[in-house]
């Protein structure tokens, strides 16, 4: 589905895949929190999925899990999270998807376009710069 910058998701956009005993309310719910992410973001989501599941085995410390795949303007921003519930692996989701997504919201291009073209940046890997000899080390 193609989307531009003023289309919103809608919770029939937002796939959402569950494994085990997880509620239909669960899945509204992580359903609202993805469109809510995906208002503030910026830039168009095209896609999100969102997998959702509960272990049978109780020795587990977290068997709940909450994964999250979201196309933002072409580019993938993934987060994974685990809890005792779904409720509160859900509410780590969507805390670490902002944050993510804050990341990619940020000027990158022209961050990048900076380190690159700054005179003033030397290499690590050599202390004066990136030939201290020529052309050649050694």
């Amino acid at each position: 589905m193609t989307r531009t910058v003023h289309d919103t998701l809608a919770a029939e956009d937002v796939l959402v895949l569950t494994r085990g005993r997880v509620l239909p309310a669960e899945v509204e719910r992580v359903q609202e929190k993805v469109i809510a992410l995906a208002r503030h973001c910026g830039e168009p989501v095209l896609f999100a999925r969102v997998r959702l599941g509960l272990a049978c085995d109780p020795a587990l410390a977290r068997p709940a899990s909450a994964q999250a795949l979201l196309e933002v303007n072409g580019r993938p921003v993934r987060a994974h999270a685990e809890a005792r519930t779904v409720h509160d692996a859900i509410a780590l989701l969507t805390d670490r998807l902002r944050v993510r997504l804050d990341r990619t919201a940020r000027d990158w291009e022209a961050t990048r376009e900076r380190r690159l073209r700054d005179p003033g940046r030397i290499s690590p890997r050599f202390p004066d710069g990136p030939f201290p000899d020529g052309p050649f080390p050694g």
